[in-house]
């Protein structure tokens, strides 16, 4: 009876302990999807955030660029174009300055106020370009200012195109900011920021 009492314990501990076994395994398979899962998603939130700093950079580069073609273009209409109109070309230094004054930062991008003035100037320079190349005579034979204006109105142009893939990479960082709050607590990563970027104009109003 003592043998196969004995005999009995020793399959229940075994049973048990694979029991145990089998368990553990399971919260171990449990953590490793967790913790992938978690890897995932700070993967997505870095990448997203290196997206949106380059492009934030592009469009930052973009405005450089036209105010640096714009005082080229200034300083080569005065040395080198003849027949030109001073009046046109002091508009064209007014909207340069007004640029240079109400130029945007990482901070002042989501403010539409300043956005709106910005872009006005910037506007009002394109006019002016179109307003000397048009009135001065044989203009197109000036081929370093007409490659100047076309550098300042692709750079125009391209910043279209630049702030709009930055808002759609900062939407989706900000959403997931929003959703994830709690996972990515714990994953307390400081190279992920814990505050919205901002949108270029501001959150839209619907």
């Amino acid at each position: 009876m003592r043998i196969k009492h004995v005999f009995f314990l020793i399959c229940i501990m075994q049973i048990w302990v694979s029991c145990k076994k089998e368990e553990g395994a399971g919260n171990e398979e449990s953590t490793e999807q967790s913790s992938a899962a978690l890897s995932a998603l700070e993967k997505e939130m870095l990448v997203l955030q290196d997206s949106i700093i380059s492009y934030r950079e592009k469009a930052f580069a973009l405005e450089e660029e036209k105010i640096n073609s714009t005082a080229a273009l200034i300083d080569e209409v005065e040395n080198v174009v003849s027949g030109y109109n001073a009046a046109t070309l002091n508009a064209i230094q007014d909207a340069l300055e007004k640029m240079q004054s109400l130029r945007y930062d990482k901070k002042s991008l989501g403010n539409e106020s300043v956005m709106l003035a910005y872009d006005a100037a910037c506007d009002e320079l394109l006019s002016h370009l179109n307003t000397l190349a048009r009135e001065t005579e044989e203009f197109n034979k000036y081929v370093r200012a007409n490659l100047l204006i076309s550098d300042i109105i692709e750079a125009n142009n391209q910043d279209l195109f630049v702030r709009k893939d930055y808002n759609n990479y900062v939407k989706e960082y900000n959403e997931k900011l929003r959703d994830h709050n709690n996972e990515l607590e714990s994953i307390d990563n400081p190279q992920i920021s814990e505050e919205k970027y901002p949108l270029f104009y501001g959150e839209p109003t619907s």
